[in-house]
């Protein structure tokens, strides 16, 4: 039980400590969108955080010269974005606190 308990906390903290890093709820959001899915392009992934993609492209940019994000191209006019291997390990860290988050509502 103890190990559960410092398992949620250490999530939290960690989640916490991220936020508090990018200082952004913009950036937050579209890194645990894109933690949920393998690559998004930019309009789906505007809709998905809820702005206009050409404010969320100013974003991006940002994320990919961080190192958080990578790009590649499905076809020569549609780039898609992901989450940079480094960070691959934030999918299941996210996952299972939205989760939780969406238990108790």
């Amino acid at each position: 039980m103890d190990s559960l308990i410092n398992s949620k906390k250490t999530t939290y903290l960690i989640l916490e400590l991220f936020n508090k890093i990018f200082r952004n709820e913009v950036k937050y959001k579209v890194v645990v969108e894109l933690s949920s899915v393998n690559g998004c392009g930019l309009r789906e992934l505007a809709r998905r955080v809820g702005v206009s993609h050409s404010s969320l492209k100013r974003h991006l940019e940002n994320l990919e010269s961080r190192g958080v994000l990578t790009t590649y191209y499905v076809n020569p006019k549609v780039k898609v974005y992901a989450l940079d291997e480094h960070f691959k390990n934030l999918r299941s860290l996210l996952a299972s606190n939205l989760a939780n988050n969406s238990n108790r509502g």
